[in-house]
């Protein structure tokens, strides 16, 4: 299976984890790291998305390692997706 890499410029790498981490609760799933790295298991309507994390200054890098097949096949079926307008983030799609 492929995997997936998103990275994004954070300007407040911890905060947004911990509330990451809050989210993930809501929603019985699971988000466990610290400022460094991690991993998470987050449950959605199409299915389990698991993956880890690691932090580089001020950029996260989430590594999605498991998703729903078949329901996510059309949404990253384009190989490679940028983010254009703020030019912070990019998606990788590796396959």
């Amino acid at each position: 299976m492929s995997r997936c890499r998103i990275e994004r410029k954070l300007d407040d790498v911890a905060d947004t984890l911990r509330r990451a981490k809050l989210e993930a609760e809501k929603f019985r799933s699971r988000f466990d790291g610290d400022v460094e790295k991690g991993d998470y298991t987050l449950r959605t309507p199409v299915g389990t998305i698991e993956g880890t994390y690691s932090v580089t200054g001020s950029t996260v890098c989430f590594l999605v390692e498991k998703k729903p097949a078949d329901r996510w096949r059309r949404v990253f079926s384009t190989g490679s997706i940028r983010r254009r307008p703020s030019g912070r983030g990019s998606f990788h799609w590796s396959r």
